[in-house]
């Protein structure tokens, strides 16, 4: 269907006007086809992941990943930690892991105040 209304098209007076401009750009490839007689242009365009830009979006969002990876293994190993110290059932770190950074928030502000009432043990949230 798509390739049937692409052949149809008629082709703008300024045809080679448009062909060079679009044969400048790097993220875009042109590719001339005949079909019926008719002269047809077909744009594909390059994945985002191909071209420059895309590749440092790609770099960002794994450094993104990382750094938050860090902060849950961070915040799950203190509620391990806070969990022996309490003499708690200790949650595996699958069990924490599939849990949402602002449940594990939750769960280790409920575990900081019992442990922090120990005089001798201060059990502050490392920033």
């Amino acid at each position: 269907m798509f390739m049937q209304k692409l052949l149809t098209l008629t082709i703008p007076d300024n045809y080679d006007r448009i062909w060079s401009s679009l044969r400048k750009s790097p993220s875009i490839s042109v590719v001339s086809c005949r079909e019926r007689q008719t002269k047809g242009i077909m744009l594909q365009l390059t994945p985002l992941e191909q071209t420059v830009a895309g590749q440092e979006i790609v770099q960002i969002g794994l450094a993104q990943g990382r750094e938050q990876g860090r902060e849950q293994g961070r915040l799950i190993g203190e509620i391990q930690m806070a969990q022996r110290i309490l003499k708690y059932p200790i949650a595996s770190e699958k069990e924490l892991a599939q849990k949402k950074m602002e449940e594990l928030n939750i769960i280790f502000g409920i575990l900081q105040k019992p442990v922090n009432s120990f005089k001798h043990l201060s059990f502050e949230k490392v920033e």
